[in-house]
């Protein structure tokens, strides 16, 4: 499963990809909503882990701007 982690505190984000990565996951990291909308531009997740409290780009709009897109990847 591909899984995209958008968490801005990075010590959390490296705490969770290993955990998902010791399940065989395959994850990518995101530490702002702008970078996360990029990732998913170019891959399709799975699944995305998403914090609320975001810089540039809060985790709120970056669930609006998903869906947009008409991406319906789960949250």
């Amino acid at each position: 499963m591909k899984i995209l982690v958008v968490e801005d505190e990075k010590g959390m984000a490296q705490v969770l990809r290993r955990g998902l990565e010791e399940d065989n996951h395959a994850v990518s990291l995101a530490h702002d909503g702008p970078s996360a909308l990029s990732l998913a531009q170019d891959t399709q997740f799975d699944l995305v882990l998403l914090d609320v409290m975001l810089p540039g780009i809060n985790g709120i709009q970056v669930a609006r701007r998903f869906r947009e897109r008409q991406q319906d990847t789960p949250f």
